[in-house]
């Protein structure tokens, strides 16, 4: 029934399976959001004490006696004069008989009032809410215990409601929308942030405050019964003598109850205020809001990690049904907040019963922040790589840049099997050396002669600016061309490559030897890169500073016109040209360089 599981009837967490793709620190900071949003770090049974201070007791004690009947104001009158004592600590006696007969007449074989304990009569009628716990212990204990299993409820609960309106993230996000973020801004960042967006806006159309107060409906039984379940009561049990051994296993072995002793119920009162909120928590909720089955396979489904069985469903929502009736019975019969307000002392007692509130639509965002992420970082390889692509296609007329010969990645080469390195700069190099080869060449050099003769002729800082960066351009070409080339089997160094990457196997030697020699032609080729892109960007602000002339002569020298393939065009466009050239191909750099990085 349970639709969340896979087709071979395993599964694991629902939130590792969505989060697999993502760092540790980046899943520890989904989890802790999805518990706060589901109050699952929430301390149970920890609620404040809401006992009166002793003036606070008196006073309403006095406001009391103003209340009652002349008689009962008489009979206090007299024994106040009998006993000496005042009449707030009359009215307390008065208000602790009241409890005593209200609890006698319920059931009197609980307390001993004078002896301020409980009798075996207690933990006897405790035993059936033990029984009934431990047939639900082992789910419940995987959904709010330490494996947190109930975010893997909801999240099930949410994709039942909303399958049908919910988009993929396919639909939300395409592939092609990646790509061209990536073109524009450059940054994986920039793609998971779009992606963010974009989730937003769909989630503010598919999420209501219908949806969630029914998915929060569906779930209360679950949540109220927790406290119940997990109650426990073996360590009330031992407050009763049954200690150092298991009550269920003595019960197994035997056929009968284990037999308790008399209890001091001072020392037991934070347990039994445990106990009656779990009790009482889970009896008004089920009122309005009953456990379905459809929710019951769910969380069932989600405990055995594969799809139940519509019998071991129905099971599980008889055994919580009769949870619930056992529930009934024992507030019935216990008398339980009475007797903490005895004990305590303190008829006016209140028993804080606290229902916790979950941000669903929080948790919800997180899920599928989640699944959205790992789309993400699933297509991310691609979208940088297409993106880089159509970008350089942009730059290069010709199309795709060519590889260098030498310093590149190697078909016969087991990279992972053997553990050894890859050129780590092979795709920034081989750009710089297509720009160095062809855009420079081809066109900016012809730019830096017709400014060299032209309009720097009689500007020596500029002129001589303008030449220190061509000249880099022009070195950093002969550069990348000899280190390609000193990988080749003409050069010593590719002679010890070839013999390396044929014969390598597994020795340690020669894998160190391997090593160094990738190594130090990266430190090579990273300098290299450097220089580049620094000739580069030094370029393009000489150009950006051309533009930037007003003088008469330079507006003049920039409005020259010059044929460029045989068509006229002003200086200024083709300097403007040029900058547009270089800004695209150093933003692709650096898209680059951060992929190599």
């Amino acid at each position: 029934m349970a639709g969340q599981v896979g087709k071979d009837g395993d599964r694991r967490s629902v939130f590792f399976e969505l989060s697999r793709s993502l760092s540790s620190t980046e899943r520890d900071e989904l989890l802790n959001s999805i518990n706060k949003s589901l109050k699952m770090n929430t301390p149970r049974g920890s609620e404040p004490p809401s006992s009166s201070d002793t003036d606070e007791l008196n006073l309403r004690l006095m406001q009391e006696f103003k209340r009652i009947s002349l008689w009962e104001r008489f009979m206090l009158w007299l024994k106040k004069h009998l006993t000496g004592k005042g009449y707030e600590a009359l009215m307390l006696e008065m208000k602790l008989d009241r409890l005593k007969r209200t609890i006698r007449k319920n059931n009197q074989s609980l307390t001993g009032f004078e002896t301020r304990d409980l009798k075996p009569g207690f933990a006897q009628e405790l035993w059936p809410l033990y029984e009934d716990s431990l047939l639900l212990y082992s789910c419940f204990d995987k959904l709010f215990g330490k494996s947190g299993l109930f975010r893997d409820v909801m999240i099930s609960l949410f994709q039942n409601e909303l399958k049908e309106s919910i988009k993929s993230p396919e639909q939300v996000y395409s592939r092609e929308e990646m790509i061209e973020v990536f073109r524009r801004e450059g940054s994986d960042e920039a793609v998971r942030r779009k992606g963010a967006e974009l989730l937003d806006e769909e989630l503010e159309q598919v999420i209501d405050k219908q949806l969630l107060k029914r998915l929060e409906s569906a779930v209360a039984p679950i949540l109220a019964a927790d406290r119940l379940v997990r109650f426990p009561f073996k360590r009330m049990f031992g407050a009763f003598g049954v200690v150092g051994v298991d009550p269920m296993d003595m019960y197994q072995a035997t056929g009968n109850i284990p037999t308790f002793r008399n209890a001091t119920a001072v020392t037991m009162l934070d347990q039994l205020e445990q106990l009656f909120h779990g009790l009482y928590l889970l009896s008004i909720t089920v009122e309005s809001d009953p456990l379905t089955l459809n929710v019951a396979d769910i969380v069932l489904s989600v405990c055995r990690k594969r799809s139940a069985r519509e019998e071991e469903s129905e099971a599980f929502l008889s055994h919580f049904k009769h949870l619930v009736e056992t529930t009934e019975s024992f507030l019935d019969a216990s008398s339980l907040p009475e007797l903490i307000r005895f004990f305590r002392r303190d008829p006016y007692y209140k028993i804080r019963i606290v229902q916790e509130k979950m941000d669903l639509k929080a948790f919800f965002r997180t899920t599928r922040k989640i699944i959205m992420r790992e789309y993400i970082e699933e297509e991310l390889p691609g979208v940088r790589d297409e993106a880089t692509d159509r970008n350089i296609r942009e730059i290069f007329a010709e199309g795709d840049v060519e590889r260098l010969k030498n310093y590149r990645t190697y078909q016969s080469i087991a990279y992972d099997e053997l553990a050894l390195p890859m050129f780590l700069f092979q795709r920034s190099l081989a750009l710089l050396y297509a720009f160095c080869t062809k855009n420079y060449r081809n066109d900016i050099q012809e730019t830096v002669q017709i400014l060299d003769r032209g309009l720097y002729a009689l500007n020596r800082v500029e002129r001589d600016r303008l030449l220190m960066h061509a000249s880099a351009i022009e070195d950093v070409e002969e550069e990348i061309r000899k280190l390609d080339h000193s990988l080749s089997s003409e050069e010593s160094d590719g002679k010890l490559f070839q013999r390396l990457r044929f014969s390598m196997g597994g020795d340690q030697g020669q894998s160190r030897m391997f090593r160094s020699l990738v190594q130090q032609k990266d430190s090579e080729a990273a300098s290299i890169v450097r220089r580049g892109c620094e000739a580069v960007d030094g370029l393009k602000r000489i150009f950006e500073d051309t533009l930037k002339i007003r003088n008469e002569s330079g507006t003049q020298a920039l409005n020259q016109h010059y044929f460029v393939k045989g068509t006229p065009v002003a200086l200024r466009s083709i300097v403007d040209r040029n900058i547009a050239t270089l800004r695209r191909f150093s933003f692709v750099m650096q898209q680059i360089k951060r992929m190599e990085s």
